[in-house]
C-alpha cells in the first residue's frame, strides 16, 4: 500500500533528519580490517557492481547494429548455469560495437553469477573467432564455489525481538547467499513489520564478514514509530458514512495500523460496486504515532431501473418485467431490489430482497429475500429465505441460509406443500461488478436440501420426503481487441432429490430472455435444464453501446420427449444504444428451423440516476 520511497518521505517527515534511500540491493561497504585482503577486494567489488550491472545488463540488450557486427555469443566453463540461460543475456543484435558488446554480456553474465549465489565468479578470457558470415565470442567462465551464509544479526530493532524477525527471514546456516535471496528476505521484513504497525520502517543488509565457514551479515533495522489509525475516510467523497466505511474497510479508529489488513480492506471495498474506481489509499501522519488513511475513489449512481417488454408473434404473447435497485440507502451500504414479471400464460412474479451489510462491523453480510410466483389455475408459490454471505479469499465468497415455501398446487390431485429446506453456495467473481466492456467472470454454485411435507386435498393424505437441489452458473465477458467483446453464459439446475414426487412449482423452466431467447417464457417445465447463451459484437458509441449475434441453445430433461426434442436453439440479433435515459436494447431471436413470425423481440431500457 505505502511504496518504499513514500514509506522513507514520510519516516523523514517523521523524524526530521535524511536517511538513506532505502533499496533491497543496498550493501553496506565494510571497512578493509574486518575482512582479509583478498575477501576485502572481493566484497568491495561486489558492492559497486550490484548498483552498476543492471545498467550494464540493460545496455547489452539495446537493439539496432552498429557497422555491421554479428556475433555469436557462446560459454565454456558453465556448469551452475546452463547455456540456454547465460545466451538468454545476449542481445539479438546491439548498437554496441564490438568490444562493447562483449563487455557488456560478459558483465550481464557476472551478475547472473552473482545473483545465483557465486561471488567468486570471474571471466577468465574470452575469445573472438570468425565463423561463416558472422564471429563467434566464446566467453571462459571460471565459476568458483557458492557463497554460503555463516551467520546474520539484526541491528536497531527496539520493539520487535531478534529471534521473532529471523523466524520471518526463514535463513539458514550454510544457505547459498544470493542477491535474488537478500532481495527475498529483505521484502519479508518489510512487509511483516509494516503489519505489525510500522509503515514506515526501513531495512537493509551490510557489514558483510567472510569466515572460513561463509559470510556473516547484519540487517539494520530502522523501525520508525509504532502507528495506530488514526482516521479512515474517502477522499472528496462522502457516499459512506464513517461507521459503513469502516465496516467496509475492516479497519476502524484506534487500531494498530496493519498494511495487511489495509489492502484487504480495499479489496472488499471495491466489491461492493458502490463506486467506478477504488484507488490506492494515501497513508499520511496525522499526529505523533497516529496516520491518516484516505481512500481516494470515484463514485458510481446507486439507483438503478431495468424494464422490458417482449412479444412473440406467433403465440401473440406480450411479456415484461421491471425491477428498481437500491444499492446504497441513506449512505450505510445497505441495498434493497423490488421486481416484477409477467411471463405469459397467466404467470407472473413478485420479488423483494433486502441486503445489511458488515453485520456487527465483521466482513459478514445478510439477506432476506421474498417471492411469490403465481401461474394462471396451475400453482402459487410463496417462498422466504434468509442467507449469510462472507469471504473466503480475495474474489471468493460462500454462502449459507435458510429457505421455507408454501405452494398450491391445482393440477391432478391438487395438493398443498410446505419446505425448509438448507441453501449453501460459493461465489468467485472477478472483473468490474457491473457488465460493462472490461474483462469479468463470474461462477457460482447453489445447493439446497430439506423436508417437503405434501397433503393431497382428494384423498386427505400426506407424504413426507426429501427435497435436493443444485444450481450453477458460469458468466463470462471478455474484451477482444479496441472494438471487439464476447459474452457466455451458462446455467444448469437439476432436483437432484425428490424428482418423482416434484410438482409443476417445483419443476425449473426454460425460454425466455434470460435463458432461451426466440421461445417463450417458462416455455419448457423439467426437473433438469440447461443453456448457454453466446454473443459476439463490436462497441458502437459510448460505453454500454454495442450491436452482436446471439446463440442460444438449451436443453429441458422433460420425460415425454425423445433425447433429440430435448434440445433447442434460437439465433438472432441485438442492439445496445447509450442515450441520456440509459441503455435502450432490443433483441430479436427465432426458434431454429422456424418462421421469422415464430421470433421474439425484447425491448428495453436500462438506467441509473
Amino acid at each position: 500500500m505505502i511504496s518504499r520511497e513514500v514509506r522513507q518521505l514520510k519516516k523523514d517527515e517523521y523524524r526530521g533528519r535524511r536517511h538513506e534511500r532505502f533499496a533491497v540491493t543496498m550493501i553496506r561497504t565494510p571497512s578493509p580490517h574486518c575482512l582479509p585482503g583478498l575477501a576485502a577486494a572481493l566484497f568491495a567489488v561486489l558492492c559497486m557492481t550490484l548498483s552498476l550491472l543492471s545498467a550494464a545488463s540493460s545496455s547489452a540488450g539495446t537493439a539496432g547494429e552498429k557497422a555491421g557486427c554479428r556475433l555469436e555469443f557462446r560459454f565454456a566453463g558453465n556448469s551452475a548455469l546452463s547455456d540456454s540461460r547465460l545466451r538468454s543475456l545476449c542481445p539479438v543484435s546491439s548498437g554496441l560495437s564490438e568490444t562493447e558488446l562483449i563487455e557488456g554480456v560478459e558483465l550481464a553474465a557476472l551478475e547472473a553469477y552473482r545473483n545465483a549465489g557465486y561471488m567468486e565468479a570471474s571471466i577468465e578470457s574470452t575469445s573472438v573467432v570468425t565463423a561463416g558470415a558472422g564471429k563467434r565470442a566464446v566467453i571462459h567462465i571460471r565459476e568458483g564455489e557458492p557463497t554460503r551464509l555463516d551467520s546474520f544479526r539484526f541491528v536497531g530493532n527496539r520493539q520487535i525481538p531478534s529471534e521473532e524477525l529471523s523466524s520471518v527471514c526463514d535463513l539458514e546456516s550454510g544457505m547459498i547467499l544470493s542477491g535474488a535471496l537478500l532481495e527475498d528476505v529483505l521484502e519479508k521484513l518489510v512487509t511483516y513489520m509494516t503489519n505489525q504497525g510500522f509503515p514506515f520502517v526501513v531495512v537493509r543488509a551490510g557489514d558483510f564478514t567472510m569466515g572460513s565457514d561463509g559470510v556473516s551479515l547484519t540487517f539494520f533495522v530502522d523501525e520508525g514509530p509504532l502507528c495506530t489509525v488514526d482516521e479512515v475516510g474517502l477522499e472528496n467523497s462522502d457516499a459512506l458514512t464513517c461507521k459503513a466505511l469502516q465496516g467496509a474497510i475492516g479497519i476502524a479508529s484506534g487500531e494498530r495500523y496493519s498494511e495487511k489488513e489495509l489492502s484487504s480492506g480495499i479489496r472488499a471495498l471495491r466489491r461492493t460496486a458502490l463506486f467506478s474506481e477504488v484507488k490506492e489509499p494515501i497513508v499520511s501522519v496525522s499526529s505523533e504515532n497516529k496516520v491518516r488513511i484516505a481512500v481516494p475513489v470515484e463514485e458510481r449512481k446507486t439507483t438503478s431501473f431495468a424494464g422490458a417488454v417482449g412479444f412473440r408473434g406467433r403465440t401473440s404473447e406480450l411479456t415484461g418485467e421491471l425491477t428498481l435497485s437500491l444499492l446504497n440507502i441513506a449512505r450505510t451500504g445497505r441495498s434493497a431490489k423490488v421486481g416484477w414479471e409477467a411471463m405469459g400464460r397467466g404467470a407472473s412474479s413478485f420479488s423483494l430482497s433486502y441486503a445489511e451489510p458488515w453485520v456487527m462491523g465483521l466482513p459478514f453480510s445478510s439477506s432476506l429475500s421474498l417471492e411469490h410466483v403465481v401461474r394462471d389455475t396451475l400453482f402459487a408459490r410463496t417462498s422466504l429465505s434468509l442467507l449469510g454471505k462472507f469471504p473466503l479469499a480475495s474474489n471468493v465468497s460462500a454462502e449459507a441460509g435458510t429457505s421455507f415455501e408454501r405452494a398450491l398446487n391445482t393440477d391432478g390431485l391438487g395438493s398443498r406443500a410446505s419446505r425448509l429446506a438448507w441453501l449453501a453456495g460459493i461465489e468467485f467473481a472477478a472483473g468490474e461488478p457491473h457488465w460493462g466492456a472490461a474483462n469479468s467472470v463470474l461462477v457460482a454454485l447453489r445447493g439446497s436440501r430439506g423436508t417437503k411435507k405434501t397433503f393431497f386435498f382428494s384423498s386427505g393424505e400426506e407424504r413426507r420426503n426429501v427435497f435436493s437441489t443444485m444450481e450453477g452458473r458460469t458468466l463470462l465477458q471478455r474484451r477482444l481487441g479496441r472494438s471487439q467483446i464476447a459474452f457466455v453464459d451458462v446455467k444448469a439446475s437439476a432436483i437432484l432429490e425428490g424428482e418423482e414426487s416434484a410438482a409443476v412449482d417445483e419443476l425449473f423452466a426454460l425460454g425466455g430472455k434470460k435463458t432461451l431467447r426466440g421461445y417463450s417464457e417458462r416455455q419448457f417445465l423439467a426437473p433438469t435444464v440447461s443453456s448457454i447463451q453466446l454473443e459476439y459484437g463490436v462497441l458502437v458509441g459510448r460505453e454500454g453501446g454495442r450491436a452482436f449475434a446471439l446463440l442460444d441453445c438449451g436443453y429441458a430433461a422433460t420425460q415425454a420427449l425423445s433425447l433429440r426434442e430435448r434440445f433447442h436453439v434460437g439465433y438472432g440479433v441485438g442492439l445496445r444504444i447509450p442515450s441520456s435515459f440509459g441503455v435502450a436494447g432490443i433483441d430479436f431471436a427465432i426458434p431454429a428451423g422456424e418462421s421469422l413470425s415464430s421470433g421474439k423481440i425484447h425491448v428495453g431500457l436500462e438506467g441509473a440516476f
